[in-house]
Parts: C-alpha cells; sequence; structure tokens
C-alpha cells in the first residue's frame, strides 16, 4: 500500500507539472495574424477550402503518426538488444519493426496521395 501512495504522489506530481509548464505554451500561442473588423466573422480555420482543411488535417494526423511511428522503431529495437538470441523474441521485434516501417510508409503514401488529388481537383 506504501508503495502504491508513492506512485500516486510521484503520478499527481507529474500531472501538475505537465499543466504548470504546459499551459503557458498555449496561453501565449500566436493568434491569426489577420484582423476582423468589428461585427465581421473570422474564419478561424487557415483552409480556404475542403480540400485545403482535409490536407491541413491529413498533414496533422501525419505528423503524430510518425512521431508514434519512430517510437515503435525505438520500441523494436529495445526488443531486438533484450531479446539476448531467443527466436521467439527476435520474431517478435522483426514483427514489431516491420510493421513500424509499413505503418510510417502508409502514412507517406496517404499524405502523396492526397497531394495527387488536390492537384487533379484544382486542374479541373
Amino acid at each position: 500500500m506504501k508503495h502504491l501512495r508513492k506512485y500516486m504522489r510521484s503520478s499527481y506530481y507529474f500531472v501538475i507539472n505537465t499543466i504548470v509548464l504546459g499551459v503557458p505554451y498555449f496561453a501565449f500561442a500566436q493568434g491569426p495574424t489577420d484582423t476582423c473588423l468589428p461585427g465581421e466573422i473570422c474564419n478561424p480555420i487557415a483552409a480556404g477550402s475542403l480540400s485545403g482543411l482535409l490536407i491541413a488535417i491529413l498533414g496533422i494526423a501525419r505528423d503524430i503518426g510518425f512521431i508514434v511511428g519512430i517510437f515503435f522503431i525505438i520500441y523494436a529495437g529495445f526488443l531486438f538488444v533484450t531479446a539476448q538470441g531467443n527466436e521467439e523474441k527476435l520474431k517478435k521485434a522483426k514483427n514489431a519493426f516491420l510493421w513500424s516501417v509499413i505503418g510510417m510508409a502508409i502514412l507517406l503514401g496517404a499524405q502523396i496521395f492526397a497531394n495527387a488529388i488536390q492537384e487533379t481537383i484544382s486542374n479541373l
């Protein structure tokens, strides 16, 4: 029970520090650069069309996906190191690495495919 309280206390400290250090990051974020006249409704989305919005959303998903993919590649490397010649663990590490690379390739392919579709639509 004592270890659980110590773990929960450290978790609370982590959450509180994350909030305290993270709030200024969002509070001082730069707002929109174009100013609206009083009484006007401003466009909060930088994209001017549906395809631009979809490309922006896909770009954010790609950025987050690449970060997650890098962590999975690091995890696969950790599995390789800890396998120590065990065939089952090596097979698990190889599969983790293979699927991490395949996932990152799909993300890159989706971005290329979306850009190709946007160019085709804009040329029509």
